[in-house]
């Protein structure tokens, strides 16, 4: 037993190094890559990525952006039945994706990226405080995002499915 409880005070190590070395490179990146330009504002074709590529080229660009999420459906992992439990919007969180870009109708169009987000939890009983989630997910279809991610709280796996907005 305290083989395993060591393991995941290990794993909530790890995660939370990662977290704040993300944070850290993400401070680093903001300023020396152009794909960072207009990041708090919507990508219209006046955005300067956008601006500097040849008349004519069609677009495919990807940029960073921030991301808003809400869980749908979260499939968490029970340890002590060795199976995954669902539960319906459980989370909402925010974070940076990264988004890829095409032309549609004349507007550039979000068609598909990937994020690092962080959520919080939504469902809290006496028995299951608040919590912290950092999840990856892949979205698409503009608004349909899937990904996994570590509840640092509860000190478990999950899978997860939603919706992501990105603008």
């Amino acid at each position: 037993m305290k083989v395993k409880k060591f393991g995941l005070q290990l794993i909530h190590s790890i995660m939370k190094k990662l977290l704040i070395g993300l944070l850290l490179m993400t401070t680093i990146v903001v300023h020396g890559q152009s794909k960072w330009d207009g990041f708090f504002k919507p990508v219209t074709y006046d955005a300067p990525a956008l601006i500097t590529r040849d008349i004519g080229e069609p677009v495919n660009l990807w940029l960073f952006r921030p991301v808003v999420s809400f869980t749908a459906i979260q499939f968490t992992w029970n340890p002590l039945n060795k199976r995954f439990d669902n539960t319906a919007f459980t989370s909402i969180g925010m974070g940076i994706g990264y988004q890829h870009y095409i032309e549609s109708k004349g507007e550039p169009y979000n068609d598909f990226g990937g994020g690092i987000l962080m959520l919080a939890n939504t469902t809290t009983t006496m028995e299951q405080a608040a919590s912290i989630s950092i999840a990856g997910v892949f979205n698409f279809l503009d608004f349909v995002s899937m990904g996994a991610g570590y509840d640092m709280g509860r000190e478990v796996f999950f899978l997860l499915t939603g919706v992501s907005y990105s603008f």
